[in-house]
């Protein structure tokens, strides 16, 4: 009998993880902790996982952005579980192409005319600021935040966009929402902000009430589309229970914002998918609108209602709405000081902490350092009107991007793909306006949204050949 004996190239990935991984396994030995040899070959399985599915790894990041709170491993600040998946995919995909050089990146966006000179400005102004050690370490969290932008880009699939995204946001904000509600109503530390005395809000699992607010509103438009695109009677049932969750973690951050941003929301998902809904969807819409107001008013505390009440009826005691004035009286007074280029990108906390009208709103022994609560002020702010017109720019791209794409949907006769879209828009758009609200200039939906009206304009276009 006569044997074929057939080798197995080995992959050059894992040839070379796997020696780096037996090096530092090594050294760790000699080491005083020795019992951490073993980490590197967990990492090594880790990195198998996701090599063998770098669209389940970039997933994966999406799916940890609520758990702000718990993301940073040991308490060590650069050292975040969502870092760790996006350089590993990044070093798998570097290795990739130089074992395989007919690999391609497909990375051609119109984003990049405004964003690639945005960070060119951000880069040159932080160089001459006055805090430049601040200034600097934001350009390179925006370098970053660019890196994920284009794993989107590249990692993104057809089935990703249409389905499994979707899922992944709704599963990972609807569970912030709900422990939430959990630290909130039941005084749960882990999940709530003083709940021993002061003002209690819902944090969820991240750091910031008011990032829960926009978490909730950003997922709206899927849970919507979960809703009138299930046939399944308990997959309905199951979105409407999301929607109360969800509904329920925004009562919890008493975002004032978020309340008046949610009503233009409804009514927009209401415009969008009017046609769609039968008479017997209407009843049972109304009915859960009447069943929200019942539980509303028995279950949230009268202090939400006069914390509502006060945005229409401002009193000299709103110490909030106050300070929020005073954000937009110093960040105008550094745009008047370098109106074009701006003063260095992210130290508008700077400015504000030395400030005289921070003697007033800040109480002694508090940190004075306060972020605007404005995203496009902190852009005018670190880069002027150069800066701000580049970001409005890439947000206007990004709309485009999505309106092109639906068309092309519409002509190529892909209706689920033109809902899902129209999602994506929805929540981009009420994002956009809730960074009038909230300073975050590298927010995470956001990159998410930039890099899927790319995904969405591709698939489209990819539908426009299909029909040729």
């Amino acid at each position: 009998m006569k044997y074929a004996n057939k080798g197995t190239k080995l992959n050059p990935i894992y040839a070379i993880v796997a020696g780096i991984t037996i090096c530092i396994s090594l050294f760790i030995l000699t080491t005083s902790k020795p019992y951490l040899a073993m980490a590197p070959g967990l990492g090594l399985i880790f990195f198998f996982l996701i090599s063998r599915n770098l669209e389940l790894g970039y997933f994966a990041i999406i799916f940890l952005l609520p758990f702000a709170a718990y993301r940073n491993l040991g308490g060590i600040e650069y050292l975040r579980m969502h870092w760790i998946l996006a350089f590993s995919i990044v070093f798998v995909i570097a290795l990739q192409m130089i074992s395989n050089k007919h690999r391609k990146l497909d990375l051609k966006s119109r984003l990049w005319l405004w964003l690639l000179p945005y960070f060119s400005v951000s880069l040159v102004v932080s160089m001459y600021s006055e805090y430049p050690q601040e200034a600097l370490k934001n350009v390179v969290l925006q370098a970053v935040a660019y890196l994920f932008i284009a794993l989107g880009m590249i990692l993104v699939t057809e089935k990703g966009y249409s389905r499994t995204l979707p899922k992944v946001l709704i599963t990972s904000i609807s569970a912030g929402s709900l422990s939430a509600a959990i630290g909130f109503f039941f005084n749960v530390t882990w999940f709530a902000e003083k709940v021993d005395g002061g003002f209690k809000r819902g944090l969820g699992v991240t750091t910031d009430p008011n990032s829960l607010s926009m978490m909730v509103l950003f997922v709206m438009p899927f849970l919507a589309y979960m809703f009138i695109s299930q046939k399944h009677p308990g997959k309905r049932l199951l979105a409407l229970l999301l929607v109360l969750i969800n509904l329920l973690g925004l009562v919890t951050t008493y975002s004032r914002g978020g309340v008046l941003l949610l009503i233009m929301l409804v009514a927009a998902i209401g415009f969008t998918y009017m046609h769609l809904m039968s008479a017997r969807y209407v009843g049972l819409i109304m009915a859960l609108i009447g069943f929200i107001v019942v539980g509303a008013i028995s279950v949230i505390p009268p202090s939400y209602w006069e914390r509502q009440v006060s945005l229409v009826s401002i009193g000299k005691k709103d110490i909030s709405l106050k300070r929020r004035a005073s954000y937009l009286i110093v960040g105008w007074e550094r745009f008047v000081d370098n109106p074009v280029f701006g003063s260095g990108t992210g130290v508008f906390k700077k400015y504000y902490a030395e400030s005289k009208i921070a003697d007033k709103m800040v109480r002694p022994g508090r940190n004075r350092e306060r972020p605007a609560h404005n995203t496009y002020l902190e852009v005018l702010v670190g880069g002027g009107l150069l800066s701000l017109f580049l970001f409005l720019g890439a947000l206007g791209q990004a709309l485009l991007n999505f309106n092109h794409a639906i068309r092309k949907f519409i002509a190529a006769g892909k209706n689920d793909m033109v809902m899902i879209t129209r999602t994506y828009r929805m929540s981009f758009v009420v994002l956009s306006l809730f960074l009038f609200l909230f300073s975050d200039l590298f927010q995470k939906y956001l990159l998410v949204s930039f890099a899927m009206s790319q995904v969405a304009l591709r698939l489209s276009q990819n539908s426009d050949e299909a029909e040729i």
